[in-house]
């Protein structure tokens, strides 16, 4: 005699199909944003119990630090020290719950210390592997801050002259005046 066995395969067939679809997409998806992350401008961090987690080319760009350089640095060790407390206050709020601006304008030392970068930093929570993290985006506003800089000084230079030249035109006054009494 002989013993058939046979069973139904459609569903578990059905299921390894949808699997891969799912699966494709999970890659086009993750390919779409390596590539976003990758070619922005703006420096992307991600921040999780005070360590730099994720850090995009970017940053690097913007900050001189590649991940090597910077994952076992502490945030706190590349801003600028007139700027920490005010960046640490706000992560603590943060992480906390509390309402923050979400934008803020500091300094970071560049990875050669002797280059400061001007950099406007907007950070969120976010949820990262399971914990609460900060991630973060900075934007190099260096040559802004330059021709700010160049701006106002070249004000003041302005004013300088315009105080000169009514100083000079006061002086003539007087003279003239002095000149017609003798």
């Amino acid at each position: 005699g002989q013993i058939i066995s046979s069973s139904v395969i459609t569903d578990r067939k059905l299921l390894e199909i949808q699997k891969d679809a799912a699966l494709e997409a999970l890659k086009e998806s993750e390919e779409k944003y390596r590539t976003l992350i990758s070619n922005i401008r703006d420096g992307v961090f991600i921040i999780q119990d005070g360590k730099i987690q994720f850090i995009n080319a970017a940053f690097t760009r913007i900050t001189g630090y590649a991940m090597e350089d910077i994952s076992e640095a502490r945030m706190d060790e590349i801003i600028a020290p007139e700027d920490v407390a005010k960046v640490a206050d706000r992560y603590q709020r943060r992480l906390a719950g509390q309402a923050t601006a979400r934008d803020c304008e500091i300094r970071i030392v560049h990875k050669n210390k002797k280059t400061i970068v001007h950099v406007n930093m907007s950070a969120e929570s976010i949820e990262f592997h399971g914990q609460m993290a900060t991630m973060g985006v900075l934007q190099d506003i260096t040559e802004r801050k330059r021709v700010e800089e160049e701006k106002r000084m070249l004000e003041e230079r302005l004013q300088r002259s315009e105080k000169m030249e009514a100083l000079g035109t006061l002086a003539g006054g007087v003279a003239h005046d002095l000149n017609n009494v003798l």
